[in-house]
């Protein structure tokens, strides 16, 4: 077994801007820019989802005139952040169903999700880019607590 230290998950997270540690949820930000505005043939769409979201240390690294949308990253964990992510992407059953813009990517929400509720998910990502991690992540579509542990334990003694 490896010597790489594991985090306790879902503790520690790494700011986009300056790659620290982020131990305190109440010392950081999700942030992100306004939507796209997509023009077509028949006039102007408003694109609901970002394209890129970023966790930043609150102060320090977050830049408001560049991300003018951003919530205190305490208040996008555990089951309020479950909910804040339902209510974001879709307001109930009352509502009109989803009505996504033709080619609207998910990705960028979808990997906030992860980062934020997935546990392991955030220090494991560092390593997303060795052959042993991307050989992981392409035989399988679920990221298993212990696969994410297993690409930490072996990527991070390197």
């Amino acid at each position: 077994m490896a010597n790489t230290r594991i985090d306790p998950p879902l503790t520690i997270w790494y700011c986009d801007n300056c790659k620290g540690q982020i131990t305190e949820p109440h010392a950081g930000t999700v942030s992100w820019n306004d939507p796209t505005v997509v023009s077509d043939n028949v006039g102007v769409v408003q694109n609901d989802f970002p394209e890129k979201f970023y966790i930043l240390h609150k102060g320090a690294c977050d830049n408001m005139q560049r991300l003018p949308k951003s919530h205190d990253l305490n208040t996008m964990l555990g089951v309020n952040g479950l909910q804040w992510w339902a209510g974001y992407l879709w307001n109930g059953p009352t509502t009109a169903p989803m009505n996504f813009v033709p080619g609207v990517d998910l990705k960028p929400a979808m990997e906030l999700l992860y980062r934020l509720q997935v546990p392991y998910y955030e220090q494991a990502r560092r390593y997303f880019n060795t052959s042993y991690s991307q050989y992981l992540t392409d035989s399988t579509t679920t990221f298993t607590e212990s696969t994410l542990r297993g690409i930490i334990e072996r990527e991070g003694e390197q």
